[in-house]
């Protein structure tokens, strides 16, 4: 619920000028925000949760070799995309 608000409030901001106007005056870029936003938090919490599991795994000693550096590249690969 508060990644919603979130979301809301930085696809509102008055802050951003495009062209000597703000840019929340154009609903197509809020919508595009809203829409980055929303995929770059679901993919975060899915690497999130991915590397949860991986540590209970850990903790009751059924983690495969494997595993690890395919934790380590599905990371790199989300933050790679969210940082551009």
């Amino acid at each position: 619920m508060r990644w919603i608000v979130m979301i809301r409030l930085y696809a509102t901001q008055k802050n951003e000028f495009s062209f000597g106007k703000t840019n929340c005056r154009y609903p197509i870029n809020n919508k595009k925000k809203i829409f980055f936003l929303a995929e770059m938090i679901t993919k975060s919490e899915g690497a999130q949760l991915f590397s949860a599991a991986l540590g209970q795994l850990k903790m009751k000693e059924r983690l495969l070799r494997p595993n690890i550096p395919m934790a380590k590249r599905n990371n790199v690969e989300m933050a790679i995309k969210n940082s551009s």
